[in-house]
């Protein structure tokens, strides 16, 4: 974003619920700087009439919003739909416009399954966690056979997402779940210690243990998950905030790869 953006367009009296994220909106320039943030959560859920009846009824922007109705008429595409707002805002310059019009045109070469797990990363940004888990678990279900495994990169890239929201609502055994079906898709030394630390957070010392000895781990990896766990700790005897540890081992959340 280029410099500050100022709302010089009125407030509305009733503002516009962007049901996906939960989130509301009162003038044209948050919904703009929403949508421009967040493009694959953009769908028919919000662009709609509903939305082109609110920007003319509560921004007075009449003209602009039956340009967007005749568009979204004429099967025309998310970019196109949404041209005409942006171009009366005046929200982006013309290089942020470029480029978030591009990313509205590649989702309609996405995957069903990459733009499943697109959606999913969005709405964990947007902190709707129980949404997410709901992607993931449809992208994974959406793929198609894959006899050769050439799928299983994107595999882990999801259920490694899935540990990560399970281990924020500090639900530790599907936490640890999650995590083992991302080492099992993609067997390297980053996974393998995620799924160990989730292991050392949430599991009593004796099963953990045991557990991790199933991993084959080297000294450098136990070394590591070690260090991780050496942190001021809570009542609980856990570390002051393990979504942080993992994250910090984890060093990814794989948002930006789709398919």
């Amino acid at each position: 974003m280029a410099g500050i953006k100022l709302c010089t367009i009125k407030k509305a009296d009733q503002p516009y619920f962007i049901r996906p994220a939960a989130v509301r909106v009162y003038t044209a320039e948050e919904l703009a700087f929403f949508l421009w943030q967040n493009p694959w959560l953009i769908d028919g859920s919000i662009l709609n009439t509903s939305l082109t009846r609110w920007i003319a009824e509560e921004l007075d922007m009449s003209d602009t919003a039956l340009t967007m109705e005749s568009a979204m008429r004429h099967d025309k595409t998310e970019a196109e739909i949404l041209r005409p707002f942006y171009e009366e805002v005046a929200y982006l310059t013309r290089a942020e416009w470029k480029h978030f019009a591009g990313t509205l045109d590649r989702k309609a070469q996405e995957s069903r399954w990459g733009l499943l797990k697109r959606k999913g990363d969005a709405l964990a940004r947007n902190k709707r966690l129980m949404a997410a888990q709901t992607c993931y678990h449809d992208a994974l279900d959406s793929l198609p056979a894959d006899p050769t495994g050439s799928m299983n990169a994107f595999r882990a890239e999801v259920w490694h997402n899935l540990g990560v929201l399970h281990v924020k609502m500090l639900d530790g055994e599907e936490g640890i779940h999650a995590f083992r079906k991302a080492f099992s898709f993609d067997q390297n030394s980053d996974r393998k210690k995620t799924l160990m630390l989730a292991m050392r957070l949430f599991l009593p010392r004796e099963k953990y243990d045991l557990s991790v000895a199933e991993l084959e781990p080297t000294g450098e990896e136990l070394a590591a998950i070690e260090a991780a766990y050496d942190t001021p700790v809570d009542a609980g005897g856990l570390p002051a905030d393990p979504v942080a540890e993992v994250h910090r081992l984890a060093r990814t959340y794989h948002s930006e790869t789709g398919s």
